[in-house]
């Protein structure tokens, strides 16, 4: 596994994390907005259009 990889596995089981006891729909796209935000570089902005 690269580290490409290794970074998004991460991230996927960190997403799942935050989602796992939230019912919240803006709770938990604003987490994971802020999670990939936060993780991933060369992005300036992260979020979801509703």
């Amino acid at each position: 596994m690269n580290d490409k990889q290794k970074t998004y596995k991460l991230l996927l089981d960190q997403l799942k994390a935050l989602l796992e006891n939230e019912h919240d729909m803006i709770a938990n796209f604003s987490n994971a907005s802020a999670l990939l935000f936060h993780n991933l570089e060369n992005i300036n902005w992260a979020g979801f259009y509703l």
